[in-house]
């Protein structure tokens, strides 16, 4: 769901006088019961609906800022806004410091997947200090609108791609790692990472249940080496490790490979 099309400036103040929580409640309840998604919702219920959230647990987090939502039955589309009181109000938040930005979520009482898709969205961009000052500085609905919805895009804005893949190689031998890592190095356009990883018996044997397994020395080499490449050399690169694998005729080396939809970013080696 694209927030663009939820958030509208017309359910945007930046400029509240509210000195409580119910004035703020109130004045959210009032902006939100305007709306067409509305029709039919009375203010006195919105209001209803957020202070019984607030009353499960107070939506005021830390940094200034709350989200306080609700849902109700009956209607069809989501309703999100912001209120901002520059003086703020004890709001109960986590941190016990007053709160000033407010953005509010209305969802469809059946919607509650896609209400914690935007309740998280929404989140995510809250908890960065430096966005909440760009609110705390707009100086018109355009611009709060502005700042919200070009940190909060969802993953279709994202470039689309289908041509690389991604090798996920588990090594447990210590002596094919240098090999396996210098096929991956060489190929141009790769974007490789390794990671310190440990083999199962490791933890296992620490378990009461496996105690008649246990190994006084078990191996403790384990890396996994991930690496996105164009599908382009993919086909290369799976024959020679697989020809690394079967030059070694035991276990302790695996791959397996998956095809990207996204991909964005550059690794350094």
């Amino acid at each position: 769901m694209n927030l663009a099309n939820i958030l509208q400036e017309t359910s945007i103040v930046i400029n509240s006088t509210a000195s409580s929580r119910e004035e703020v409640l109130h004045e959210i309840a009032a902006l939100a019961a305007g709306q067409s998604q509305m029709r039919g919702i009375t203010e006195e219920q919105l209001y209803q609906a957020f202070m019984e959230r607030e009353n499960l647990g107070s939506t005021g987090l830390a940094n200034r800022i709350a989200i306080p939502h609700c849902r109700i039955e009956g209607i069809k589309d989501f309703s999100i806004g912001v209120v901002i009181v520059p003086r703020g109000v004890d709001y109960q938040a986590i941190d016990k410091k007053p709160t000033r930005v407010f953005v509010y979520i209305i969802a469809p009482e059946e919607q509650r997947n896609e209400h914690l898709r935007i309740l998280s969205a929404i989140s995510r961009y809250l908890r960065v200090p430096e966005n909440v000052n760009k609110l705390l500085l707009a100086k018109t609905p355009k611009d709060v609108h502005a700042s919200f919805l070009r940190h909060t895009k969802i993953a279709n804005d994202l470039p689309q791609k289908s041509d690389h893949l991604l090798f996920n190689v588990v090594i447990q031998r210590e002596d094919s790692f240098e090999d396996v890592l210098d096929l991956f190095t060489e190929i141009e356009g790769a974007n490789i990472a390794v990671i310190e990883g440990a083999q199962a018996s490791t933890y296992l044997y620490k378990m009461p249940l496996f105690a008649s397994f246990w190994k006084a020395e078990p191996s403790g080499f384990c890396r996994i080496i991930q690496c996105v490449m164009p599908q382009a050399v993919a086909q290369e690169c799976m024959l020679q490790l697989k020809g690394i694998i079967d030059e070694n005729k035991k276990s302790g080396i695996f791959f397996s490979t998956q095809t990207l939809s996204h991909v964005y970013g550059n690794l350094d080696v």
